[in-house]
């Protein structure tokens, strides 16, 4: 039987398709507040999210949307759970002239891929979202960056893996793996699980657990991220796209919310929500939407995102352990975008004992 550490998006999407594999999968999860897809708003956006110099990961994103179709397709039919994937598309809007310069040097970057790159004028922009303020320089319209409702997914994801005989063990936190000829051990506070293989998906913990039971340290740290959801009385006082602007991005649910993220802060484990992130995503959304007193608000949602030092994620064995603990961490914002290629590639490295992706082994870090 195949363990896996963690029961977040990427835990479960692994566990999903090795389940489809044919072999037998156990989840453990620990259930800490901290989960990054607690707070994920679920864009899937890779032309918007990339930066010039993260080229290897814009690869990874692109490769990974274009798994997306299938992937909600075989999840939707197996958990009967739809997780409102939208193909809405984004905009890219401009306040001011120096955010028209940063969309110009994003297109004269895209274009170098084949992308066709059309600007909207602010009157164009209006037009296809009314509800904004007018007061706008323009936007790009990115296709096929769309959105998914991440919390929906997490439901989906548990159901459809029970359902095709997975098993997951509640309130598990593990605190050391350890090696006993070709077994592995996991340490609870009051159990041990033995297996053969086992992946590690357990976020920015995995750093510690790793650091605790090898002295292997990852160059990784947590990122604490905000999220607000808001719902109007007037469903058709809506958003059509997913809206990104300097600071914030806007997500228009199903249901008529909006959800509005974009904080990123370097606290450590910290989890509380304060007075500083409210401020920094109400203040940067009020000019945004001239009804904005009309939009009630809804929950507050926090997740601690697991970023590495090169802005990759940790997906493969470490050389210096063993070749049956995988690890599949680090994916900072990228998580839900990337889980159905996480997913293949451990089940690649699990059924096949082949490892294609170098730039995201954690031997790439070059342990002592």
């Amino acid at each position: 039987m195949i363990h896996i550490i963690g029961s977040g998006l990427l835990g479960l999407s692994i566990g999903y398709e090795l389940l489809r594999q044919g072999l037998n999968v156990k989840i453990l999860s620990s259930n800490l507040d901290g989960e990054s897809s607690n707070a994920a708003v679920g864009m899937l956006a890779p032309q918007i999210e990339f930066k010039s110099t993260e080229e290897k990961l814009f690869s990874l994103m692109l490769e990974s949307k274009n798994l997306w179709n299938n992937f909600y397709n075989k999840l939707t039919k197996d958990s009967g759970i739809d997780c409102e994937f939208q193909r809405n598309g984004s905009l890219a809007i401009a306040t001011n002239n120096d955010d028209m310069e940063k969309l110009k040097f994003k297109a004269k970057f895209l274009s170098q891929f084949g992308y066709e790159i059309k600007f909207l004028d602010g009157r164009e922009t209006i037009l296809l979202e009314p509800n904004l303020s007018s007061n706008l320089k323009g936007s790009i319209y990115f296709k096929n960056n769309d959105q998914v409702n991440a919390q929906i997914l997490k439901k989906s994801l548990i159901k459809a893996f029970v359902k095709n005989g997975g098993k997951i063990e509640e309130k598990i936190r593990i605190k050391k793996i350890t090696l006993q000829k070709k077994k592995i051990k996991l340490l609870s506070s009051e159990k041990c699980f033995e297996c053969n293989k086992v992946v590690l998906a357990a976020g920015v913990w995995s750093r510690e657990l790793l650091l605790e039971s090898f002295g292997i340290s990852i160059p990784m740290r947590p990122l604490k991220g905000v999220t607000m959801e808001f719902y109007h009385s007037d469903k058709e006082n809506n958003f059509n796209h997913n809206l990104w602007f300097r600071n914030i991005y806007i997500a228009p649910r199903l249901n008529g919310n909006i959800v509005v993220g974009a904080t990123e802060d370097e606290v450590g484990f910290k989890q509380e929500i304060n007075m500083q992130d409210m401020f920094y995503l109400i203040n940067n959304l009020w000019p945004l939407i001239p009804s904005s007193e009309k939009y009630a608000f809804k929950n507050f949602k926090c997740g601690l995102r697991p970023t590495t030092f090169d802005g990759l994620p940790v997906i493969g064995s470490i050389d210096k352990i063993t070749k049956n603990l995988i690890c599949a961490f680090g994916h900072y914002r990228n998580g839900v975008l990337l889980s159905p290629l996480t997913a293949k590639i451990v089940s690649e490295i699990i059924v096949n004992n082949k490892e294609n992706y170098n730039s995201l082994s954690p031997n790439r870090f070059k342990f002592s």
